[in-house]
């Protein structure tokens, strides 16, 4: 034994030698007592010894296994084991243990075997009354506990249990009392045989011998001490290098120890800390929240986990700082202090942030996808249901959660997937009346199944999505039909390749389309083939510039092309694609002969050069009108019976008369009926004529009616939904039989006419209403024919108003035009008396006008009421002007306004309200200059 450590053995057994050497005159009694009292009084010293030994080493045995809290239990307890194995200087009795909160024990170094097995009745003797008294209660409480203890083998024990946090575990350190009272007999027991033997013969050997028997507890006392020490400087050690911020305070608040990770997060020096506050040492609302917390702990005698967030001073991010804190116990079980644990966590904050971020957003997926999803757990209880899931299953997400899938789909075979793990794809499931296609599929966590998903969608909006798959193939043949069917050759390329070419352009430069699909436009060789470097000039200019542009060159055979390129752009107004058309001028060179004798012919005076339509005061400038008069050509050349539709003053009997004169009985009588004009007694008369003498102011010769007037002729009878019921009938007879008959006759008249009918009414409703008789109804109903209102051809407006300006201003001698405002207002207006109101505002405006020039303010206030404002004319109308002249000049100023005020021809077409290629043929129909003024030619 080292000098030192004799010396202090030495200083503690003077003492009991002095008292030896007096009491040796003393009664064997005296002696007795004094050796119990001092066996009593070594066994209880050491037995305190080894409880706040055991507790100390269980506690450093704890954090230092904390490191591997985040793992699984079993390496946790793998953990603890092999520190309990290299801590040294320990018996071979010693062992350790941990239980659970159940009483089951998860680890005993000693006996292995016994793992698993119950625990939790094994008695702890010491504490107070409202103390645990079983093992179990004690993992509960998960409070620190030194004292002693009955194993499961009804073994007395030492033992110290300290609470593994964030488990409610127990880990245990345990030392037989048996053994200990050994341990001290060994000392004793030769002091006892030598007493009772020869305690009159050898008192002062019996003396010696207690002295060396005290002396040798001591010396074991003190190996023992020593090794607590060796264990405290170890501990010591461990806590200074550990990572996570420790330190001890008093009930005070005072600090008592603080680690080097602390101390190197605080700045500070052990010294300048000890014996000051948390509010001395952390300034700010967080020394508040420190002591509020270990003044709980204190008072609770609880350990309290919290994170706190620190906003650092000098302007750095954000903090988060958890702690862990818990009571330190006196060897009497009172508090005497706190011990905290501090360990940076702004990571894991963060990633939980994050985390939180990340759910939500699939939340949001999951409420937004159009199909219905939910997922069940292992028991196949709702976890997740979206609200298309909802919608299409019936029931309420609140109702559902948690609950058995089983009980709102009682057929969803979630079940078997979670039986046998297999996916199942595009199923078929019924379910309140409504098809779904389903998949299935198991939710896994290595390895395991721990859930399943549905993802359902009705089976009538999927074959609406295939419809439209359906309608864009369909779009999409139709558009390479198109291409590849162009008389222009058309080239089209991505951003650096050549896309499509289609069998025009091979004709009209010679070059076999295959030959360049696919190729970098950089490597089309420009130098033998003219057409190619043109195409690079196009296109860099389209690209570069993101506007059209037309360029012309000739090329090696002579013939002369035109290659037009536009700009493909993506929502970032990117060029994503480059569409080229080219053009041979040299084949309209070969027709502008032709074309102008079209153009003149389309400008001359005559009506009758002009075109059928025109003869007859018909305007058919817009698609609508164009089609309606293709159709009243077709219709003209048979005697098909035709019914014309639609709203009043669109012009229906103008129509008529057109199809009668381009019919082939136009050199036979015409003759019109307004059935709603007639009173209903004489509207017979009217029809089908009378006989002298029929009726009382009859004509006394009679009189044939129009029927009869129009043989070999047609009938137009305009409003024929005003007929009464009993005419209806004679009517219907007449269309059967070609045939009448007079009011008073007896004889029949055959005829050989036609019948055009015309209604603003619907007379389809009327049927259904009992007011127009069916059977006459598809008689008349055999060519219909809807006429659009004004308002749905406003391309029609202005060559009206002139035709009707013009038409005013020779009846009444004025010399009136339209002005560009009012041209606005007339195109823009609803129009909902259709042409005839038309016609009677420009008539109005011939007469009323006190200028020439008219504009809106010499419209009725009901016109131009809510108009925007317009600037001041551009243009104006005279009579001198040819229709076609007025038209292209008010196009051209329209469209020159239109690009002037925005940024490219798109806008400009969205502006005027026609499509875009229609401002770019227009542009380059004027010559006008587009997209930053690059020019068309």
């Amino acid at each position: 034994m080292p000098k030192d450590k004799n010396l202090e053995l030495k200083t503690r057994t003077r003492p009991v030698a002095r008292a030896t050497f007096l009491l040796y005159a003393a009664l064997i009694l005296a002696a007795l007592l004094i050796g119990y009292v001092s066996y009593q009084y070594s066994f209880n010293m050491m037995e305190k010894s080894y409880q706040s030994f055991y507790l100390n080493k269980a506690q450093m045995i704890v954090h230092a296994a904390n490191t591997h809290a985040g793992k699984s239990d079993r390496e946790f307890l793998d953990a603890l084991n092999q520190y309990w194995r290299d801590a040294g200087n320990k018996p071979a009795d010693e062992y350790i243990c941990v239980v659970d909160q159940k009483g089951d024990l998860l680890l005993h170094t000693a006996q292995p075997n016994s793992v698993g097995k119950y625990a939790g009745d094994n008695p702890i003797l010491d504490g107070s009354a409202s103390d645990p008294k079983k093992l179990c209660d004690l993992v509960v409480a998960q409070s620190n506990y030194a004292g002693k203890y009955i194993s499961s083998e009804g073994k007395d024990q030492i033992a110290a249990f300290h609470a593994i946090p964030g488990r409610k575990w127990m880990l245990g350190v345990h030392r037989s009392r048996s053994a200990l009272y050994a341990e001290i007999e060994d000392g004793f027991r030769p002091l006892l045989v030598g007493f009772l033997s020869v305690c009159g013969i050898l008192m002062p050997v019996f003396l010696f011998l207690l002295f060396r028997t005290y002396s040798g507890a001591q010396r074991k006392q003190l190996v023992s001490e020593n090794a607590m020490r060796e264990s405290e400087q170890r501990y010591q050690s461990l806590v200074d290098t550990m990572p996570q911020g420790l330190c001890r305070t008093d009930r005070e608040g005072k600090l008592t120890f603080a680690n080097r990770s602390l101390l190197a997060d605080l700045g500070k020096t052990l010294e300048s800390c000890l014996g000051k506050t948390l509010h001395q040492i952390y300034p700010g609302p967080v020394a508040q929240k420190f002591v509020a917390d270990e003044l709980e702990v204190i008072s609770s005698g609880r350990t309290l986990d919290v994170i706190y967030e620190q906003h650092p001073t000098d302007g750095g991010p954000h903090r988060f700082v958890e702690s862990v804190r818990h009571p330190v116990y006196d060897a009497d079980g009172a508090i005497v202090g706190v011990q905290s644990i501090f360990w940076d966590v702004t990571d894991r904050k963060l990633a939980e942030e994050n985390l939180k971020r990340t759910k939500a957003q699939l939340e949001t997926v999951l409420q937004s996808v159009p199909s219905g999803i939910f997922a069940v757990d292992d028991q196949c209880c709702f976890t997740i249901v979206n609200q298309q899931a909802e919608k299409l299953m019936g029931f309420d997400q609140a109702d559902a959660l948690g609950k058995p899938a089983a009980q709102f789909i009682p057929d969803t075979k979630l079940h078997r997937v979670l039986e046998t793990g297999k996916l199942e794809m595009g199923k078929p499931f019924a379910h309140n009346g409504r098809t779904f296609l389903v998949s299935r599929s198991p939710i896994l966590e290595q390895g395991d199944i721990i859930g399943a998903v549905s993802v359902f969608q009705d089976e009538s909006e999927l074959e609406a999505v295939q419809k439209q798959v359906e309608e864009l193939r369909r779009l999409n043949d139709e558009l390479s039909s198109l291409i590849e069917n162009s008389h222009d050759g058309i080239l089209i390329t991505g951003t650096d390749q050549v896309l499509t070419v289609n069998p025009s352009f091979g004709r009209i430069t010679g070059l076999a389309p295959s030959s360049l699909e696919g190729r970098d436009i950089s490597a089309l060789d420009s130098e033998r083939h003219v057409c190619m470097a043109v195409v690079q000039a196009v296109f860099r200019h389209v690209k570069s510039h993101r506007s059209s542009v037309t360029m012309r060159r000739k090329l090696k055979s002579g013939n002369e092309i035109f290659v037009t390129g536009n700009p493909v752009l993506d929502n970032f107004g990117q060029v994503v694609r480059v569409v080229m058309n080219v053009r041979d001028v040299t084949e309209l060179h070969s027709l502008g002969e032709r074309i102008k004798m079209l153009s003149l012919a389309c400008l001359d005076d005559d009506p009758a050069a002009a075109g059928p339509e025109a003869a007859y005061g018909i305007v058919a400038e817009s698609p609508a009108t164009r089609n309606l008069l293709d159709l009243a050509v077709r219709v003209a050349q048979v005697d098909s019976t035709v019914l014309l539709s639609g709203e009043s003053g669109v012009g229906k009997d103008v129509l008529a008369k057109l199809i009668h004169n381009l019919s082939k009985r136009h050199d036979k009588p015409f003759v019109g009926l307004n059935c709603g004009a007639i009173p209903e007694h004489l509207l017979e008369s009217e029809l089908f004529g009378y006989e002298k003498g029929a009726f009382s102011g009859a004509d006394r010769y009679g009189k044939p009616g129009l029927l009869e007037e129009a043989a070999g002729g047609t009938v137009f009878l305009d409003e024929v939904g005003e007929l009464p019921l009993n005419l209806q009938v004679k009517l219907l007879k007449v269309l059967q039989e070609q045939r009448c008959r007079r009011l008073g006759s007896v004889k029949t008249v055959d005829l050989d006419i036609r019948i055009l009918a015309a209604t603003n009414r619907d007379l389809k409703q009327m049927v259904a209403d009992g007011q127009f008789r069916e059977d006459l109804f598809y008689r008349l109903y055999v060519v219909p024919i809807e006429v659009p209102p004004l308002r749905e051809r406003r391309e029609d407006i202005l060559p009206l108003a002139l035709r009707f300006l013009k038409t005013y201003n020779k009846k009444y001698e004025v010399s009136r035009a339209l002005g560009h405002e009012l041209l606005r207002v007339l195109e823009t207006y609803q129009w909902p008396g259709n042409v005839r109101e038309l016609q009677n505002v420009v008539e109005r405006l011939a007469v009323t006008a006190d200028a020439d020039v008219l504009e809106p303010r010499h419209l009725p206030r009901n016109m131009h009421q809510g108009q925007e404002e317009v600037p001041a004319p551009v243009v104006w109308v005279t009579e001198g002007m040819k229709l076609r002249e007025a038209r292209d000049e008010l196009e051209k100023q329209l469209i020159q306004r239109a690009l002037a005020q925005t940024k490219n021809t798109r806008e400009a077409a969205k502006l005027l309200g026609v499509t875009h290629s229609t401002v770019v043929r227009k542009a380059q129909k004027y010559d006008l200059p587009i997209d930053g003024g690059a020019t068309l030619h």
